[in-house]
């Protein structure tokens, strides 16, 4: 799971430095606001070392958002987003599936003296791991939230410009996580065997 939050940490990042926002209004307002839809597949080769292929199909669609919370406030990002991962063994046409529902949002931004951004973003959701059969093997379901510290470079309205300076990890865990301290890779090559 935690490989997962992270990817989607980093997405959310990335979503975060495509937005173009001005200088914030004197009240709170959203700034941005989109909702996204994908889907596509490709075969990955000798998969986590192995030597089988497996083909990934993942779909997805979401809601992302950008707002203030007040005048001279950095911007709260949030994504809402249900997603489908499969990866189905090439060699037996068997599939270990990863379905998520959740919320990925900054929970609290404090902005430091020294021109920094401490950020602690949340992840809250579901995620459901299946067989080739639909049995589920595994259920993620909770709250998680990391911490991590940019440079705003003064520009406290503006994402663009943000540079990365130290990721704290994860601060809070709540929940039953059935994934936790598994190896992915081990469990999708046991499972489609």
């Amino acid at each position: 799971m935690a490989g997962i939050i992270r990817r989607i940490l980093v997405a959310t990042v990335s979503l975060g430095a495509l937005v173009s926002a001005g200088v914030g209004p004197a009240t709170a307002a959203v700034i941005e606001a989109d909702h996204y839809r994908f889907a596509d597949s490709e075969v990955l080769r000798n998969f986590c070392g192995s030597d089988i292929d497996f083909r990934h199909e993942f779909r997805g669609h979401g809601y992302f958002s950008a707002k203030t919370r007040g005048p001279n406030t950095p911007l709260y990002f949030a994504d809402r987003f249900h997603s489908v991962d499969s990866f189905i063994n090439l060699d037996t046409n068997k599939s270990f599936t990863v379905v998520r529902n959740g919320q990925f949002r900054d929970h609290k931004i404090t902005v430091n003296p020294d021109g920094t951004l401490t950020i602690v973003q949340q992840f809250s959701g579901i995620q459901l791991v299946r067989d080739d059969t639909s049995h589920i093997l595994f259920k993620d379901r909770g709250t998680a939230r990391f911490e991590f510290v940019v440079d705003y470079n003064g520009t406290l309205t503006n994402p663009d410009d943000d540079e990365f300076v130290e990721d704290h990890g994860e601060v809070f865990r709540a929940g039953k996580y059935d994934t936790l301290n598994r190896d992915f890779c081990a469990d999708v090559l046991e499972f489609t065997a």
